[in-house]
């Protein structure tokens, strides 16, 4: 899929991409945040809504499983990793779970992962971005794509 090309007014000129090599697990329900928290190598606690850090899942032996980029969502967290390990990630993961509050789901069907290229929006003129609006526009554009 071609990228899709933006010029929103107030912005410099940008690109999306699909991205779609990647794939998306969702970790939710009221122990995501501990059992995550014990399952990968970063500390998801101190994260922001609207962050993401990457992570290291590793086997018990220290091997890496995976290299998901984790961020933080109303009731757990997502995590984006390459699509053919979703799968096997999610499976696994599932072991894990035992008796925690927590739901594991491959979402990858019902999101999309897009990457944005371009210069940094408004960095010269100091306008901030109205992140609702722009992402009102970036919809309709995709929705209107064949």
């Amino acid at each position: 899929m071609p990228a899709l090309r933006a010029n929103i007014h107030g912005m410099h000129p940008i690109e999306i991409h699909a991205l779609t090599s990647l794939g998306v697990i969702r970790i939710d329900g009221p122990e995501a945040a501990g059992f995550l928290q014990a399952q990968v190598t970063a500390d998801l606690r101190g994260l922001a809504p609207g962050t993401s850090t990457l992570a290291a899942w590793c086997s018990p032996r220290g091997r890496v499983i995976a290299l998901p980029r984790i961020g933080p969502i109303a009731d757990g967290y997502l995590a984006v990793l390459p699509r053919e390990l979703c799968g096997s990630v999610q499976e696994r993961l599932r072991r894990f779970v035992l008796r925690s509050r927590v739901a594991i789901t491959d979402v990858s069907a019902g999101l999309a992962v897009v990457g944005i290229s371009g210069r940094e929006p408004n960095a010269d003129v100091g306008v901030d971005v109205d992140a609702e609006r722009f992402l009102e526009l970036l919809v309709s554009r995709i929705e209107s794509l064949p």
